[in-house]
């Protein structure tokens, strides 16, 4: 089943009217054409021709049921992320008062061992 295509911008010189109104007059019947050089099968045409000569608006088609998604409630703590930012800033402020200051000593990255390439002979 083959279709015939055309160039929105050439169905608009055949009827006569702008890109732009016939960008329009598709999206009243529920055909998405975005752009004047989106092509339009036959069938398509048709319609928009039956609409400009009848003037009513054909009753849009039935989207398809979609899924029903279940999310689940986020916690306390991400939900009042400004209370849960608060109350873990006292409790850090009250920390580093209590606590005693203790010396940190420069950790050093453990040593890698050395890889050797080596190059095979050539024969």
């Amino acid at each position: 089943m083959s279709y015939e295509t055309i160039r929105v911008n050439e169905l608009s010189k055949q009827l006569g009217l702008e890109n732009n109104e016939v960008i329009a007059k598709f999206a009243q019947i529920g055909i998405v054409v975005k752009s004047h050089s989106n092509t339009v099968t036959t069938d398509q045409i048709n319609k928009l021709k039956e609409f400009i000569a009848g003037g009513s608006v054909p009753a849009p088609p039935k989207a398809a049921p979609r899924a029903f998604v279940v999310k689940k409630a986020k916690p306390a703590a991400e939900a009042a992320p400004e209370e849960a930012k608060a109350a873990s800033e006292a409790k850090t402020t009250d920390e580093t008062a209590a606590a005693p200051e203790t010396k940190t000593e420069d950790k050093k990255e453990p040593e890698r061992p050395k890889i050797e390439v080596v190059q095979p002979k050539s024969r």
